[in-house]
């Protein structure tokens, strides 16, 4: 008897379970796709580049030749230029002193810790009939300007790190404990705003940030050139109304 009572269990529980199960039907339709994710360098913008070599030792005092091409930014605020003039008439010379304002900075890609910047002033004074420009109408040379460099790279599963703290201002083209900068074949298209110029920084070994300095008797040098197109920025028209009220 006990017996047939477990069979007949074991029956309904057969047939309740075959009668759940339904036939597998057509696949629907596809749902939507979902949003793309970021990257974390999605919003970087891409305009031109700060190109070069650093040449400086590892570690071990061996010689590091290190290639760089910086071609992003994260605002345009990192890329602009201006003509300016300080409305400071002089009757003597007869016209304003007037200048240029460049500021640009370029990264790499992947690593923000790849950066090359540079804030670079002319001015003509009042004793150049010609503004801040050459007989052929370019931007003279800038010989007072604020560069700053850093590379962060994988050598040999070592990292060689190397930066100036940001930036060093020259004054002429000297900064700091003695590193100079050259600045070669500067040109502006100002219908453009296409800016180019090579340059040679010999960094003196105090000038480097001691957590990336091998000692204090080899210097680095760094070997680029610019290459970009900047954004004008135009004057303020509060500003022109304060210097001529």
């Amino acid at each position: 008897m006990r017996n047939s009572i477990l069979v007949l269990l074991l029956m309904t529980v057969l047939v309740s379970f075959n009668s759940c199960r339904t036939k597998d039907g057509a696949p629907g339709p596809a749902g939507a796709n979902g949003t793309n994710g970021t990257n974390g360098t999605n919003n970087l913008l891409n305009q031109g580049s700060v190109s070069g070599t650093l040449y400086y030792l590892d570690f071990k005092g061996d010689s590091v030749k290190l290639p760089f091409n910086y071609q992003y930014f994260s605002s345009s605020l990192d890329n602009q230029y201006a003509y300016y003039d300080t409305a400071d008439y002089d009757a003597s010379e007869g016209y304003m002193n007037l200048g240029y304002t460049f500021y640009f900075k370029r990264r790499d890609l992947n690593d923000s810790a790849d950066v090359c910047s540079f804030s670079v002033n002319i001015n003509s004074g009042t004793g150049n009939p010609n503004g801040p420009v050459d007989a052929n109408d370019n931007p003279i040379s800038p010989t007072a300007f604020t560069a700053g460099f850093s590379i962060a790279e994988n050598l040999n599963n070592n990292l060689f790190n190397f930066s100036d703290g940001g930036g060093l201002v020259y004054s002429g083209n000297t900064a700091g404990y003695g590193t100079t900068c050259s600045i070669s074949n500067f040109s502006l298209d100002t219908l453009t705003g296409k800016l180019m110029f090579n340059f040679v920084i010999t960094y003196n070994p105090y000038d480097i940030t001691p957590a990336t300095q091998y000692d204090y008797s080899n210097p680095a040098i760094l070997k680029g050139a610019v290459n970009v197109v900047l954004l004008r920025r135009q004057p303020s028209t509060a500003l022109i109304r304060e210097n001529y009220d």
